[in-house]
C-alpha cells in the first residue's frame, strides 16, 4: 500500500498513522490480551516506512488513555472485534464467557475498571526526492520508444 499511498499524496505531503493497542503491561490486561489474542504491532512501522525509500523524516509520538468499561461493555467490545465475530456460535461462546469471568474476578462491580490503551502515532512526509526528475544517463528521454525495424 506505501506505493499507493506516496502516489496519491502531493510532493512532500504527508502520511500520519494512528494505532491503539491495549497496555499488556497491566496484569489483568495481559489475560484479556491471552484470552482474545494480543493486538501488539508485528512490525516496527517507523522502520517499514523508511525502508521502502518513498518517505522522509518519520516521526513518533505515544499517548496513554483508559476506557471506562463494566462487565457488558467489555464483553460487548470484546464481542465487536472481527476475530471474535468470525469464530464458530460455541467458540465465541467461551471467549465470551472468558471475558465475563475475567471481569468477576478483575472488576469493581457497578464501579467498573479502566481499560488502559497506549496510542502509537506516526507522521512521515513523501520523499522529495522521489520526485525529483531524473536525468538520462543513456541519451534517451523518459518517453515511450517504439522500434519498428
Amino acid at each position: 500500500a506505501l506505493p499507493e499511498i506516496a502516489r496519491v499524496l502531493r510532493p512532500g505531503g504527508t502520511l500520519s498513522i494512528v494505532w491503539n493497542y491495549r497496555d499488556e503491561t497491566v496484569p489483568w490486561v495481559r489475560r484479556l490480551g491471552r484470552i482474545i489474542g494480543s493486538d501488539g504491532p508485528a512490525d516496527d512501522p517507523v522502520e517499514v516506512l523508511e525502508e521502502s525509500g518513498l518517505f522522509d523524516g518519520t516521526e513518533r509520538q505515544t499517548f496513554r488513555h483508559w476506557q471506562q468499561v463494566g462487565r457488558e461493555s467489555l464483553i460487548g467490545l470484546v464481542a465487536s472485534r472481527s476475530v471474535v465475530v468470525t469464530m464458530g456460535e460455541r467458540e465465541r461462546a467461551e471467549v465470551l464467557a472468558a471475558v465475563g469471568a475475567l471481569y468477576d474476578d478483575y472488576g469493581r462491580g457497578h464501579d467498573g475498571m479502566l481499560l488502559p490503551y497506549v496510542t502509537h502515532c506516526f507522521r512521515a512526509h513523501v520523499s522529495s526526492a522521489r520526485f525529483a526528475p531524473r536525468q538520462s544517463t543513456d541519451g534517451l528521454d523518459d518517453g515511450l520508444l517504439i522500434d519498428f525495424s
